[in-house]
Order: C-alpha cells, then sequence, then structure tokens
C-alpha cells in the first residue's frame, strides 16, 4: 500500500517508521495518476462550512466552483487521478458534499464539528476509530464497483474565488480571466489544460500570505518546534486564528 501525505505546506503529517508493514510514502518520481484505485482518509469540508473543522479548499481563503458549483478538495483529487475513490472518512459535514461526479462514494464520519474551531470524534478511542475505518476500507475494497468518474462533463469551467490584491497578480497567467473583482475563471479542453491548471495557480497565488506567516519557521517535528522564533510563531498563529475566526463563506471578498 502506497499512502500519499497530502496535507500541510511542508508539515510532516505522516511519520514513515509508524508505517504499517508493506506500506510506505508515495515517491516524489511517482504519479498519482499511476494507480487504479485510492481511499481518502481525514478529508474536511469545504471552504465555508460553518460547521466544519478547519474546513477550507486546498489553502486559508480559497474558494472553488466547477461548473457553477463549489466543490470539495476530494472532488480535484478525483479528477487529478481520473478516477473515483473507493470510499472517503472525515467530518461528518463532508458527507453531503460528496455531490456530482462523486455522488454514492462510500463515506465514513470520524468526527462531528460544532463549528470551525470545536470537533468531536464519533469514537471513543484512537483505536476503535482506527478499526472503524480499517473495517471500512476492507468493505469498500471488497464491494468496489467501477472507478471509472461518470457525470463529469466535457468541459470544466473552474472558478477561484480569493483575495482581490493577489486576483490583480495572477490575471492573465495560465490562461485565467477575470470575471469580476476577486473571481478567476480557466477552461480548457482538458481538465489538466484548462480548470485543472487554473485551480494549482490560483491555489498557489492564495496561499501566498499564509507562506508568509509562516516565514522561516521549520514546522516538521515536535522537537523542531521548540527552538523557533517566538514572535514567528505568534504571527503565524494569529494567521490562522483570525482566518479561522472568519470563516470566509461567501464567494466574493
Amino acid at each position: 500500500m502506497i499512502v500519499l501525505d497530502g496535507h500541510g505546506l511542508q508539515w510532516k503529517n505522516v511519520l514513515p517508521d509508524r508505517l504499517p508493514r508493506k506500506t510506505r510514502l508515495l515517491r516524489k518520481k511517482e504519479s498519482i495518476e499511476d494507480f487504479d484505485y485510492w481511499f481518502n482518509v481525514g478529508a474536511h469540508s469545504r471552504c465555508g462550512t460553518p460547521n466544519g473543522f478547519i474546513s477550507h479548499t486546498s489553502v486559508p481563503y480559497l474558494r472553488v466552483a466547477l461548473n457553477g458549483a463549489l466543490v470539495t478538495e476530494t472532488h480535484g483529487v478525483a479528477l487529478d487521478m481520473g478516477i473515483q475513490p473507493l470510499g472517503v472518512t472525515g467530518d461528518a459535514a463532508l458527507d453531503s458534499q460528496l455531490d456530482g461526479f462523486l455522488q454514492g462514494v462510500p463515506f465514513l464520519p470520524v468526527k462531528r464539528s460544532a463549528s470551525r474551531s470545536k470537533t468531536q470524534p464519533l469514537y471513543p478511542s484512537s483505536k476503535r476509530s482506527m478499526e472503524a475505518i480499517r473495517s471500512f476500507a476492507k468493505e469498500c475494497l471488497l464491494s468496489r464497483r467501477s472507478s471509472r468518474l461518470v457525470g463529469v462533463p466535457k468541459t470544466i469551467r473552474g472558478e477561484y474565488s480569493f483575495d482581490k490584491t493577489l486576483v490583480d497578480k495572477l490575471e492573465g497567467e495560465k490562461g485565467l480571466v477575470r470575471s469580476s473583482p476577486s473571481v478567476l475563471v480557466s477552461t480548457g479542453r482538458t481538465w489538466k489544460e484548462g480548470a485543472g491548471k487554473g485551480w494549482t495557480a490560483a491555489m498557489n497565488a492564495a496561499v501566498g500570505p499564509f507562506l508568509e506567516a509562516q516565514g522561516d519557521l521549520d514546522l516538521s517535528s515536535e522537537e523542531s518546534m521548540e527552538g523557533q522564533d517566538e514572535t514567528q510563531l505568534g504571527t503565524l498563529q494569529k494567521y490562522l486564528v483570525d482566518w479561522v475566526e472568519s470563516n470566509p463563506s461567501g464567494w466574493e471578498d
């Protein structure tokens, strides 16, 4: 089994030495397009979800719509891979958002959130939670159906809403066209040529303020955190707290 550490920017979320036997991390030279099946663990709800813990789409303050419908990161990964996930686990708020071409994908909630800053596990211990995920994954694998994505339009129009000043800098790049002060649009004959490329470009632009707040902090482990600059840590903490408390749910800034 191969694991993709898909969350965080230079943050280590998976400890390789603690992975089960015959399991390893995805190597840089490998492509997610080379796999026949995938299983999404620890997924969160999309940007603007009030009862989703730290709800977001790719990076802070970015909103993404495909052909007029707001989507989750799981939609984007599915399009990148070209196949449906076997199953998805994560925040209960995500369940109703696995719509469109992900309608009917098996989902297991493992936590329920009262807000973007408060969440509660649905199992009494981490051991019970892991057992539930393992059982769910086995069930998904045994009952797997065609992994082909059904209902994906041939042409996908991607819309990306984020800070106006950042939109100013990105307009015209990667085929992105401005449709309003805070929204850029991309289309193309294929996902990779159009909306997929636009999503990546918008994500890289929107994440700028976060990277600036993070600076040169080393957040790769608990040990490294102890030696970091307290002022810089405070700057990053303030950025994250402000983001969680603001919950940008509107399409325009």
